[in-house]
């Protein structure tokens, strides 16, 4: 049986599909066969349902792109942040134990002693002195001060050869007149006080004989 045009036209979505019932597709086909106008609107149905890339799903993925990007970037602007932070960390804990870190200067000719208008005066280089301790014992030599210096880890990892730093020993007005040696001492010079003179006179060939009257 010959079905009209509009009848196929109307199948051919349905046939197209695959969800014609054997009959209906049976007849569509047989229309096909001799009608050039309905295989052109089959062809045209094709055309129309073939897949079109869409342009949204472009401009998606571009947006995902660049949502990723923009992730990624503020990921890394925070892990830079988090390791500054702990580059800073890290240097102030070193530079708190440094400045912890206190022992006695060694002597190296880098220290001198002269008798200025001031009084006695020494005079440390290549580092900067933190504490100085001194005192001053009768000897067999006469009046003598001993004297030494400490400074920190932190003061001689920064500082270089060219620095100099001065230390008032004995101002002029305390008696520095009187004094006829100055030793650099590397002990606890608090301990020399109860030394008895002979114990005195073993630890003065140990010290460092920088100044004599």
């Amino acid at each position: 049986m010959n079905y009209p045009c509009g009848i196929i036209k109307d199948l051919l979505p349905l046939y197209y599909d695959g969800v014609c019932s054997p009959e209906s597709s049976q007849a569509v086909k047989e229309h096909l066969a001799h009608c050039p106008q309905c295989r052109a609107s089959l062809e045209a149905l094709k055309v129309g349902q073939e897949p079109l890339p869409q342009p949204d799903e472009e401009e998606k993925k571009a947006a995902s792109f660049r949502s990723l990007k923009k992730k990624l970037r503020k990921k890394q602007i925070q892990i830079g942040v988090i390791c500054v932070a702990l580059a800073v960390v890290c240097m102030l804990l070193v530079s708190t134990v440094l400045k912890n870190t206190v022992r006695m200067v060694e002597y190296k000719d880098n220290i001198q002693v002269t008798m200025e208008k001031e009084g006695l005066v020494s005079q440390l280089e290549g580092t900067l002195w933190y504490t100085c301790s001194s005192v001053t014992l009768e000897t067999q030599e006469g009046k003598c001060l001993f004297f030494g210096f400490t400074d920190t880890a932190w003061d001689d990892l920064i500082t270089g050869d060219q620095t100099y730093c001065k230390y008032t020993l004995c101002p002029a007005d305390k008696g520095a007149d009187q004094i006829e040696k100055v030793y650099y001492y590397t002990g606890d010079c608090a301990d020399l006080s109860r030394l008895s003179q002979t114990q005195l006179a073993q630890e003065m060939e140990n010290a460092v004989l920088l100044w004599t009257k």
